[in-house]
């Protein structure tokens, strides 16, 4: 039996090949923060935290109207096989603006890149993380279109982890 991350609790956002991208949560303030992103593949027992990017530590969860409300919708990771990395990533959006912002961290680079996309949002009244498969080297969730049909339709949102 491979290591797991010490906690007192654990909550699994997405899968991908095996490699889970987690939430764990530890009452021990030796631990530090009292939870963690991490991804973790349970076969090796390699343990990566993802570091906490400052968008999403101040973004606005508000429910006012107000221009850039960008809520946080879901979270993912994928394999870029160009890099040879798992990638996790949060998907931001604006239910007012109809935007959409995927916001992807790479091990190798140490850097988080965003990619922002307009007219498609996450569909917030039904995403949840268990929604967020991963086929083919895509990753795919529910959506919503407003410039499709009279009334804007659902749709299924697909993301290429590698070409981003």
């Amino acid at each position: 039996m491979h290591p797991q991350p010490q906690a007192d609790r654990l909550y699994c956002y997405c899968c991908c090949d095996g490699v889970l991208f987690i939430n764990y949560w530890s009452n021990s303030p030796a631990y530090g923060l009292p939870y963690n992103l991490a991804l973790w593949n349970p076969a090796t027992g390699d343990v990566k935290d993802v570091p906490i990017y400052e968008h999403l530590v101040y973004s606005d969860d508000s429910d006012d109207g107000e221009e850039n409300s960008l809520s946080l919708d879901g979270y993912g990771c994928g394999f870029d096989s160009k890099n040879n990395e798992y990638r996790p990533f949060f998907v931001l959006s604006d239910k007012y603006l109809y935007k959409m912002e995927i916001e992807i961290y790479s091990y190798k680079k140490k850097i988080w890149k965003i990619i922002k996309s307009s007219a498609i949002i996450s569909h917030w009244a039904s995403f949840t993380c268990s929604d967020m498969v991963y086929a083919n080297g895509f990753c795919h969730w529910p959506g919503f279109n407003r410039l499709v049909g009279h009334n804007g339709r659902d749709v299924i949102v697909s993301f290429d982890v590698t070409d981003e």
